[in-house]
Protein backbone atom coordinates (compact mmCIF):
# COMPACT_ATOMS: atom_id res chain seq x y z
CA UNK A 1 0.00 0.00 0.00
CA UNK A 2 1.80 3.25 -1.30
CA UNK A 3 -1.21 5.60 0.18
CA UNK A 4 -4.41 6.05 1.94
CA UNK A 5 -7.09 9.27 1.03
CA UNK A 6 -10.04 9.99 3.21
CA UNK A 7 -11.97 12.74 1.88
CA UNK A 8 -9.57 13.63 -0.84
CA UNK A 9 -6.85 14.28 2.17
CA UNK A 10 -3.84 12.03 2.30
CA UNK A 11 -3.88 10.44 5.21
CA UNK A 12 -0.86 8.92 7.66
CA UNK A 13 -1.03 4.77 7.99
CA UNK A 14 0.40 1.87 9.79
CA UNK A 15 -0.15 -1.78 10.51
CA UNK A 16 -3.26 -1.13 12.82
CA UNK A 17 -4.87 1.99 10.76
CA UNK A 18 -8.64 1.06 10.60
CA UNK A 19 -9.65 1.57 6.28
CA UNK A 20 -13.45 2.98 6.49
CA UNK A 21 -15.89 3.13 3.37
CA UNK A 22 -14.94 5.76 0.65
CA UNK A 23 -11.34 5.34 1.71
CA UNK A 24 -9.10 5.63 -1.33
CA UNK A 25 -6.07 2.52 -1.31
CA UNK A 26 -3.16 3.57 -3.81
CA UNK A 27 -1.75 -0.09 -3.83
CA UNK A 28 1.32 -0.96 -6.35
CA UNK A 29 2.27 -4.87 -7.33
CA UNK A 30 2.07 -7.68 -9.29
CA UNK A 31 -0.63 -7.22 -11.75
CA UNK A 32 -3.03 -10.65 -10.16
CA UNK A 33 -1.92 -9.24 -6.25
CA UNK A 34 -3.60 -5.92 -6.87
CA UNK A 35 -6.28 -7.49 -8.62
CA UNK A 36 -6.91 -9.50 -5.52
CA UNK A 37 -6.78 -6.62 -3.58
CA UNK A 38 -8.96 -4.71 -5.65
CA UNK A 39 -11.45 -7.28 -4.92
CA UNK A 40 -11.12 -7.93 -1.42
CA UNK A 41 -11.65 -3.92 -0.88
CA UNK A 42 -14.05 -2.74 -3.36
CA UNK A 43 -13.93 -1.49 -6.46
CA UNK A 44 -10.70 0.04 -8.56
CA UNK A 45 -11.47 4.00 -8.67
CA UNK A 46 -8.45 4.57 -11.48
CA UNK A 47 -7.95 7.90 -12.82
CA UNK A 48 -9.94 8.88 -15.78
CA UNK A 49 -12.31 11.10 -17.56
CA UNK A 50 -14.84 9.11 -18.45
CA UNK A 51 -17.96 8.38 -17.04
CA UNK A 52 -18.95 4.48 -16.01
CA UNK A 53 -21.52 4.81 -18.72
CA UNK A 54 -23.08 1.15 -17.89
CA UNK A 55 -23.75 1.94 -14.53
CA UNK A 56 -24.93 5.59 -15.29
CA UNK A 57 -27.40 3.93 -17.90
CA UNK A 58 -28.51 1.24 -15.58
CA UNK A 59 -29.26 3.47 -12.66
CA UNK A 60 -31.39 6.03 -14.85
CA UNK A 61 -33.32 2.60 -16.47
CA UNK A 62 -33.92 1.63 -12.88
CA UNK A 63 -34.83 4.64 -11.68
CA UNK A 64 -37.39 5.53 -14.52
CA UNK A 65 -38.99 2.18 -14.24
CA UNK A 66 -39.62 2.84 -10.46
CA UNK A 67 -41.48 5.91 -11.48
CA UNK A 68 -43.69 4.45 -14.10
CA UNK A 69 -45.02 2.73 -11.25
CA UNK A 70 -48.81 4.25 -9.90
CA UNK A 71 -50.25 3.77 -7.23
CA UNK A 72 -54.19 4.80 -6.78
CA UNK A 73 -55.58 6.55 -3.90
CA UNK A 74 -59.14 6.14 -4.36
CA UNK A 75 -59.20 7.86 -7.77
CA UNK A 76 -56.12 9.99 -7.57
CA UNK A 77 -53.21 8.33 -9.19
CA UNK A 78 -49.65 8.97 -7.37
CA UNK A 79 -46.46 8.63 -9.13
CA UNK A 80 -42.71 9.96 -8.34
CA UNK A 81 -42.94 10.12 -12.12
CA UNK A 82 -39.78 8.82 -14.20
CA UNK A 83 -37.70 11.66 -13.70
CA UNK A 84 -38.17 11.41 -9.59
CA UNK A 85 -37.27 7.60 -10.54
CA UNK A 86 -34.11 8.87 -11.76
CA UNK A 87 -33.52 11.37 -9.29
CA UNK A 88 -33.57 8.81 -6.61
CA UNK A 89 -31.77 6.40 -8.29
CA UNK A 90 -29.09 9.00 -8.99
CA UNK A 91 -28.69 9.42 -5.29
CA UNK A 92 -28.56 5.93 -4.45
CA UNK A 93 -25.78 5.89 -7.03
CA UNK A 94 -23.83 8.51 -6.16
CA UNK A 95 -24.36 7.03 -2.43
CA UNK A 96 -22.69 3.70 -3.71
CA UNK A 97 -19.65 5.43 -5.77
CA UNK A 98 -19.19 8.26 -2.50
CA UNK A 99 -16.93 9.11 0.23
CA UNK A 100 -19.60 11.00 2.01
CA UNK A 101 -23.05 12.49 1.03
CA UNK A 102 -23.79 15.94 2.79
CA UNK A 103 -27.35 17.55 1.51
CA UNK A 104 -27.41 21.62 2.43
CA UNK A 105 -29.08 24.06 0.54
CA UNK A 106 -27.84 25.15 -2.37
CA UNK A 107 -29.80 28.92 -2.40
CA UNK A 108 -27.98 30.15 0.57
CA UNK A 109 -30.50 29.89 3.23
CA UNK A 110 -32.63 27.56 4.61
CA UNK A 111 -32.05 24.73 7.09
CA UNK A 112 -31.94 21.00 5.35
CA UNK A 113 -32.49 19.17 8.38
CA UNK A 114 -31.67 15.21 9.26
CA UNK A 115 -34.86 12.83 8.28
CA UNK A 116 -37.00 15.09 6.82
CA UNK A 117 -37.24 14.76 3.03
CA UNK A 118 -35.25 11.68 3.13
CA UNK A 119 -34.12 8.88 5.75
CA UNK A 120 -30.53 10.37 5.92
CA UNK A 121 -29.56 8.24 8.80
CA UNK A 122 -30.84 5.04 6.67
CA UNK A 123 -29.24 6.43 3.70
CA UNK A 124 -26.19 7.16 5.72
CA UNK A 125 -26.46 10.69 4.56
CA UNK A 126 -25.61 14.06 6.42
CA UNK A 127 -27.87 16.47 6.87
CA UNK A 128 -26.14 20.08 6.28
CA UNK A 129 -28.61 22.41 8.23
CA UNK A 130 -28.33 25.86 7.64
CA UNK A 131 -24.96 25.73 5.87
CA UNK A 132 -25.29 26.57 2.31
CA UNK A 133 -23.59 23.52 0.11
CA UNK A 134 -19.95 25.50 -0.53
CA UNK A 135 -19.38 25.58 3.10
CA UNK A 136 -20.78 22.57 3.84
CA UNK A 137 -18.03 20.77 1.46
CA UNK A 138 -15.20 22.88 3.80
CA UNK A 139 -16.44 21.65 6.83
CA UNK A 140 -17.21 18.11 5.53
CA UNK A 141 -13.50 18.18 4.49
CA UNK A 142 -11.98 19.28 7.40
CA UNK A 143 -14.36 16.86 9.70
CA UNK A 144 -12.80 14.01 7.75
CA UNK A 145 -9.47 14.86 9.20
CA UNK A 146 -11.37 13.57 12.10
CA UNK A 147 -13.37 10.97 11.57
CA UNK A 148 -15.59 8.93 9.06
CA UNK A 149 -18.38 7.92 11.49
CA UNK A 150 -21.38 9.48 9.91
CA UNK A 151 -22.67 10.08 13.13
CA UNK A 152 -19.60 12.04 14.42
CA UNK A 153 -19.90 13.59 11.08
CA UNK A 154 -23.25 14.79 11.73
CA UNK A 155 -22.37 15.99 15.32
CA UNK A 156 -20.36 18.69 13.82
CA UNK A 157 -22.83 19.76 11.30
CA UNK A 158 -25.47 20.28 14.51
CA UNK A 159 -22.14 22.02 16.18
CA UNK A 160 -21.02 24.51 14.03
Amino acid sequence: MRKLTRGGIEMPFNPGTKIDRGDVLTIVGARKAVERAVALFGYADRKTDKTDMTFMGVGIVVGALIGIVTVRLGAVPLSVSTSGGALMAGLVCGWLRSVHRVRSSRVGSGVVARNVEVNDAKLGFTAGMELSAQKARILLMLALTRTSDVKKLQEYFYQY
